[in-house]
Order: C-alpha cells, then structure tokens, then sequence
C-alpha cells in the first residue's frame, strides 16, 4: 500500500473543494457574453435572453451523451409566451427522424400531455431550409405543459423513430427560477 504525504491530501482536498465552490457559486450568477446576451444558469437550466432582454428569451436543458463537439445529444428549449408570440418548446436529438414524427409523448412526473404530428413540426430557418433533427412543439398544450414543467422533477419526451421508440429524459431542477428569471428580466 503506498502512503501519500499530508501536503499531497491537503491539495487533492483544497481543488477538489475549490471545483465545487466555483460551481456552486456559478448558480443564479447572471453574466454576458459578447453576442450581447444576458445568461444565467438555474441548476441543469441555462436562460438566454437577447439584447439583454430587450429581445427573446429561451430556456435550455441538455441531456445524453456529450459528443465530441461539446454538445449534449440532446436538447430541450423553451420559448415562453413572449411579444404577443405564444409559448413554444423546440428538442433537439441526434438521430431523430426526417417528419412525420409519431407517438410524440411529454411526461412530466405522473402528468402526460400526447402530441399529434400536427402539433410538432420539424423546425425551419427563416429561409424555409429544415433544421435536422430538431423539432418545434407548437400546440394549445404548451402552457399546460410549461406549468407542469415548473411542479414537476423530470421530462420524459418519447417519440417513434420508425424503427425504435425512443425516451429522453430531462431535468426539470432550476426551470422554475430560469422561467422567473425572464419574467423579471422582462418586466424591466
């Protein structure tokens, strides 16, 4: 068995400390980037608000696997109800299917909202060009779904790739603090 001096531990000990210090404290701290966004993270939430909240607002988790790139397998976004424009909820998963996409399911804790084909539309730029694997939730059920969201723990998104059904879960810690955030942040 081999012995580490006192000294080794003591530093082990303070970076190890220090990693979490710094993580913790990032929690809630607002910054800005230099695309002159306002940012903050709410536990596993980022909230991004453009011109500092003068323009949009989002809301982002990530889930699966971390690519090489840096990027999460797996997105979900939400657009809150914001400049007369009504709520909506973009996911991003690699692999995800050409539309129509089916058996679009959202469980959140013991609550599940179905989803028609109609309902989640492959999402376009503003040129009309298909953004891959990522889709937009546009439906009468969103705010029901963005309030169960706030009470709830985890998301479950289940789709049908064709081949396989497919589960995603999310995190649902720091949504309700992110969703306020932008609240404030418009009401400026």
């Amino acid at each position: 068995m081999k012995l580490y001096s006192n000294r080794a531990i003591q530093l082990a000990l303070l970076f190890l400390l220090s990693q979490n210090i710094a993580f913790a404290s990032s929690d809630g701290e607002v910054f800005h980037n230099q695309w002159n966004e306002t940012r903050v993270y709410y536990k596993d939430w980022l909230t991004v608000c453009k011109k500092r909240g003068e323009d949009t607002c989002r809301m982002v988790t990530y889930a699966g696997k971390k690519e090489p790139s840096g990027f999460s397998t797996s997105s979900l976004t939400l657009f809150p109800a914001q400049a007369g424009k009504p709520a909506f909820i973009e996911f991003f998963d690699r692999g995800a299917p050409s539309p129509p996409l089916r058996g679009i399911t959202i469980q959140i804790d013991d609550r599940q909202f179905h989803l028609s084909n109609k309902e989640t539309l492959q999402k376009t730029t503003p040129l009309g060009d298909k953004i891959l694997e990522t889709y937009a939730i546009n439906s009468a059920k969103v705010e029901k779904i963005i309030t169960a969201m706030r009470d709830g723990r985890w998301l479950f998104l289940t789709y049908d790739r064709g081949n396989q059904v497919k589960t995603i879960r999310f995190s649902l810690l720091g949504v309700t603090h992110s969703a306020a955030f932008i609240q404030a942040i418009k009401e400026q």
